[in-house]
């Protein structure tokens, strides 16, 4: 059965709670610092599907992989996303490698 699918978002979600609600307008920081200040820093990256047709202004593709990521010739810090989720700890990389494994179950 071919169902057309062309995009499988995954996404992160910060779970933890507190007992102080953030307040309207707020920008709250669950990671460390340096994880923090390092995400930042770096270019911001995220997964591209097959079905994309042209890239993002400042975007590059790397030479050697997958091809199911792309980067963005700026600091994550610097960079407004609407509809794409800019991660760089492999979930972007890893959920598109799997999908593109040789198996049965998983093959487009």
């Amino acid at each position: 059965m071919h169902l057309g699918v062309k995009v499988i978002h995954c996404s992160e979600r910060d779970t933890q709670i507190t007992s102080k609600p953030k307040e309207i307008g707020e920008f709250v920081n669950t990671w460390s610092v340096e994880g923090f200040r390092e995400e930042g820093i770096t270019t911001a990256e995220m997964g591209w599907g097959t079905h994309e047709k042209e890239l993002p202004a400042l975007a590059y593709t790397h030479d050697q992989g997958p091809k199911n990521q792309i980067c963005l010739a700026r600091m994550g810090i610097n960079t407004w996303v609407v509809s794409w989720v800019p991660i760089t700890a492999l979930t972007a990389w890893s959920c598109g490698t799997a999908r593109r494994s040789p198996s049965p179950t998983n093959s487009p």
